[in-house]
């Protein structure tokens, strides 16, 4: 379950992968068109699972009503020793996004799916980095605190998407889109996007 990101927002991100291309990072950069915010990873599901998934999350995205968010700083996972991810903040002044998640994981739980015990730290996945080289680097010009551009967006449905991979990189599908605080059936999309470069 994710939230896909606007057109505005995803040339932000393109700007940071450009800032830090200079780095030349061994890195898995996601394209801007795939960057997405997650707010649960399902794992293998059953196709037969979809119709219930989509019922229940129809139920909790009827109680909440669209929100704003804004794109917020620059970070790497982990916080100390050698970073295996580059992302880009988000910030929720509302705190509906995490309202949505919470609800999100209580529904989920009721169909048996596991709660997430980790804090929910949403973000935006912008590089995968698979190798320690200019690492120290990097965490400086991350810790420096590079400026973004102003980037608030709305945020009015939520999406179910399938995942696989290939050797370009992981293809991505949605199989449900649901829309917050709306009547009205769920809209179903097959528009397959291409996932992510193997480096830069």
């Amino acid at each position: 379950m994710a939230i896909e990101i606007p057109p505005p927002a995803r040339k932000v991100i393109a700007a940071v992968q450009r800032r830090f291309e200079p780095l030349d990072l061994k890195a898995s950069w996601v394209r801007p068109e795939n960057v997405h915010l997650t707010l649960k990873f399902l794992g293998n599901i059953h196709p037969d699972r979809v119709p219930e998934i989509g019922r229940v999350l129809s139920e909790v995205a009827g109680e909440i009503q669209p929100f704003p968010l804004a794109l917020s700083g620059v970070g790497l996972f982990p916080k100390k020793g050698n970073p295996r991810v580059l992302w880009v903040g988000v910030r929720d002044p509302g705190r509906c996004l995490d309202r949505l998640h919470r609800r999100v994981e209580s529904g989920l739980q009721s169909l048996g799916f596991e709660r997430e015990n980790r804090p929910f730290s949403p973000h935006l996945t912008v590089a995968r980095i698979k190798s320690p080289k200019n690492a120290r680097e990097l965490r400086g010009q991350v810790e420096a605190g590079p400026e973004l551009p102003h980037a608030e967006f709305e945020v009015g449905r939520m999406a179910l998407f399938q995942s696989e991979l290939t050797p370009a990189g992981s293809r991505y599908s949605i199989l449900k889109e649901i829309p917050l605080d709306l009547d009205g059936p769920e809209t179903s999309s097959n528009s397959k996007k291409e996932g992510e470069d193997n480096g830069r």
